[in-house]
């Protein structure tokens, strides 16, 4: 539905944006070149900036709560644009009227069940939902697994066998907290370090974070389509290729720091 909600937003901009040009042209090369039909003119007087501001103020609208999906902002959104193309006489041509159907199922993690435990020696961290930040679609199976600590910014020399099936446990800048003329090389740096995860294939990362308050918990709800879930949930899977796990705990960041950059005697389950 988001996605018909901004072609049609786009659509809409795009006829306008051809009207203007069409008019320019016009202008340019004179009315003797240009004459337009009655329909046409009675097309062009409904088309103002006020008008495309008005709907744009509304469809941008707290009102509607940023047309998440789904959402009443978004339905509400899509019955505005559905009553202006009802307005302007266009035919439907949707399973329901101006709208195309579609089933798909609203899925969460069980957020209740999550624990995930950190052993370093006589330590042992037990952290919640509340103290970790969690990324990828992978389900984690982790119990004991070996550990490598890596430093992102160097991973070049890092082989397959030192990584591969292990959990990396790492600290990587998160690129939307830094400072606002760091965020394109912390960006850069932090996409470069994911790329060269996917080719040596740890069974996690777990990234370690200084912002202590910053957890966001486990992924949100996510739309699944029911008729092609396998396929989606692949595609979605190969485009990481294993779940991250973002820590937000000081006990975690003092051990981090005292661990050297190789084999790690930590230990996880989740």
């Amino acid at each position: 539905m988001l996605d018909k909600i901004l072609r049609i937003e786009h659509l809409i901009m795009g006829i306008a944006l051809t009207f203007a040009i069409w008019v320019h042209g016009a202008e340019d090369q004179g009315p003797a070149r240009f004459e337009p039909t009655a329909d046409q003119s009675a097309a062009l007087d409904q088309i103002s900036a006020d008008s495309l501001q008005g709907h744009l103020s509304f469809l941008a609208s707290d009102l509607l709560e940023g047309r998440d999906t789904p959402s009443r902002g978004l339905d509400l959104a899509a019955e505005y644009i559905a009553a202006q193309f009802r307005r302007a006489g266009l035919e439907p041509v949707g399973d329901d009227g101006y709208f195309q159907t579609a089933n798909w199922r609203l899925a969460e993690p069980n957020a209740q069940s999550f624990a995930f435990e950190i052993r370093s020696g006589d330590d042992r961290i037990r952290l919640g939902k509340d103290q970790v930040s969690l990324s990828g679609l992978k389900a984690i199976d982790l119990n004991s697994k070996s550990s490598f600590k890596v430093d992102f910014r160097d991973t070049e020399a890092l082989k397959l066998d030192q990584v591969q099936g292990k959990v990396v446990i790492t600290e990587c800048p998160d690129p939307e907290r830094v400072v606002t003329d760091r965020q394109p090389t912390t960006l850069l740096a932090f996409n470069q370090f994911l790329t060269r995860m996917r080719e040596l294939k740890p069974a996690l990362v777990v990234n370690v974070s200084r912002d202590l308050k910053g957890a966001s918990g486990l992924d949100g709800q996510r739309l699944i389509d029911p008729e092609h879930t396998n396929g989606l949930r692949a595609a979605l899977a190969a485009r990481l290729g294993f779940p991250i796990i973002k820590v937000h705990e000081s006990k975690v960041v003092e051990l981090f720091d005292s661990l050297p950059v190789g084999a790690s005697p930590w230990e996880f389950s989740v």
